[in-house]
């Protein structure tokens, strides 16, 4: 199958290691079948309980704000379809990590099989994304895939010295902006970036999921 024309048509300034990563990563897995069709359009998707995967244009350039580099320990905060969970797994390296955090049951059970699908693996969890992953953490990079209006303290706490945290910041029923904030010590440096819209954080957990943890056998290279 020849690849999708949104790959072809990326930023030509791209980071070649993202473009690598998202030629490997088939974000077909990623889509529900009724979405397939649109496998070669730079959209953003609609998934389960009003969720979305974003356009791939998107998710380059909050890669590229990002700047992960292989060895990483990286934070993934509203993981949807898992989708950006296996670009960082590829980017970071067998020698680094990632722990997806996702509230919406139904959207765990779609990522785990998508991931398994694209034999990746990620540290895939069921739960409140503002909250994180403290009993993992710390991490060199946090990666949010949904707004918040104010940069979350707990994420914040949970980026090492020098860490790196990509989100859209704004209100919550308007347009926001991708904005990076790095963290120095006790102080933090922000810096706006592009506009966007992104569905808002939200706080708890919706439904239940058996066992969200369970590891699959993967290789060093995060395959199975």
């Amino acid at each position: 199958m020849a690849p999708p024309r949104w790959l072809t048509a990326l930023d030509p300034t791209l980071d070649a290691r993202i473009r690598a990563a998202m030629a490997a990563v088939d974000r077909d897995a990623f889509l529900p079948a009724e979405a397939r069709a649109q496998r070669d359009d730079d959209v953003a998707i609609p998934l389960a309980n009003g969720q979305t995967i974003s356009q791939p244009s998107l998710v380059a350039r909050m890669l590229d704000l990002l700047a992960v580099e292989p060895g990483h320990s990286v934070l993934d905060v509203g993981a949807g379809s898992g989708y950006v969970a296996a670009l960082l797994r590829i980017l970071v390296g067998p020698q680094g990590r990632v722990v997806a955090v996702e509230r919406q049951a139904d959207l765990i059970h779609a990522a785990q099989r998508a991931l398994t699908t694209a034999q990746v693996q990620v540290d895939l969890r069921h739960g409140d994304g503002l909250r994180g992953a403290p009993d993992a953490a710390p991490f060199a990079r946090i990666h949010c895939g949904c707004a918040s209006a104010r940069i979350p303290r707990a994420l914040l706490d949970q980026l090492t010295l020098n860490g790196r945290m990509v989100l859209p910041l704004g209100p919550l029923v308007a347009d926001q902006v991708v904005t990076v904030v790095q963290r120095r010590g006790h102080d933090m440096i922000s810096s706006s970036h592009d506009p966007v819209r992104f569905v808002p954080a939200l706080p708890g957990l919706v439904g239940v999921v058996g066992d969200a943890n369970a590891q699959t056998a993967f290789d060093d290279q995060g395959h199975a």
